[in-house]
């Protein structure tokens, strides 16, 4: 018979009856109606069964848990819809169809909504023979950024822009500097 993994803390307050069988939720039990544990609805969402038939509460919470990972799904989706086809504007290439991996990242500046990938950006921000203030400029626009933002995904609107960007700036504070002891 199979063995739930919370066996031990349920079988004191709960019968075997009143356990999702952990075989039949992922896809089927090769005990069929002979099995000891309870086999759950499907959940229309996710396609598992893993509703218990007779708790609510269960169901309930399965559901927000479902459609919570559906919607982080679909922001996912929308995301890698709304990168593709973006071209850096200094090489002129698609950032999501560039050679390696590494370079497929978009450098979000903070200032202006134009594309850059991160490696052009950076390359931009490391010219020598332009003054302190072209460098840190738009290379488009011009409107000084003092900071760029790694993204896996192009970011345009304000709201998750920012949202972005503080997210790095304090991934970045519990990194130690390299300049400064």
């Amino acid at each position: 018979q199979p063995q739930p993994e919370s066996s031990s803390e349920s079988s004191d307050a709960r019968s075997d009856k009143e356990i999702i069988c952990p075989f039949a939720s992922v896809g089927s039990c090769r005990y069929g109606e002979n099995c000891s544990y309870l086999h759950g609805d499907e959940c229309e969402t996710c396609g598992m069964a893993v509703l218990h038939p007779d708790d609510e509460s269960q169901r309930a919470t399965h559901m927000k848990e479902c459609v919570k990972v559906l919607e982080e799904d679909m922001e996912l989706a929308f995301a890698i819809q709304r990168s593709k086809g973006k071209e850096c504007g200094i090489c002129m290439e698609k950032v999501l169809d560039k050679s390696t991996y590494s370079e497929r990242r978009f450098g979000i500046l903070s200032s202006c909504n134009h594309v850059f990938c991160l490696s052009c950006i950076r390359k931009w921000r490391s010219a020598k023979q332009f003054e302190n203030k072209i460098v840190r400029a738009c290379p488009e626009c011009r409107v000084k950024s003092d900071f760029i933002t790694p993204s896996k995904y192009w970011v345009d609107d304000k709201d998750e822009k920012t949202k972005l960007i503080e997210g790095y700036k304090c991934a970045l504070s519990k990194k130690h500097c390299k300049y400064f002891d």
